[in-house]
């Protein structure tokens, strides 16, 4: 059989169903070809869903980190930090004397 002869049924089919034929070609372009197409649209989608995610979670350390600059600034909690020295750290001021027991 010739390359012609079995093309011949698929072009009668293309004939009679020319619209649908167009749509179809349309649709494929439209889908996976174009450069906005639908595979694009939902790669950027999720691309989208994840800098959302990293933009939450920055905010939430950002709020962390204005807390703490609170308790820093001039006015702001200096007793905390004394505390969080002396107890974690085992700092003292100069003048005074700082006995550490252990059990």
């Amino acid at each position: 059989m010739s390359i012609i002869s079995r093309l011949t049924p698929l072009l009668n089919w293309v004939r009679n169903h020319k619209y649908l034929f167009v749509t179809i070609i349309f649709l494929l372009i439209v889908i996976i070809f174009d450069d906005n197409s639908m595979i694009m649209h939902f790669r950027n989608q999720s691309k989208i869903n994840a800098l959302e995610d990293e933009i939450a979670v920055m905010l939430r350390d950002s709020l962390e980190v204005e807390r703490k600059n609170a308790l820093i600034a001039p006015g702001g909690e200096i007793v905390e930090i004394e505390r969080i020295c002396r107890e974690k750290y085992d700092m003292h001021t100069p003048d005074e004397d700082v006995f550490i027991i252990e059990d």
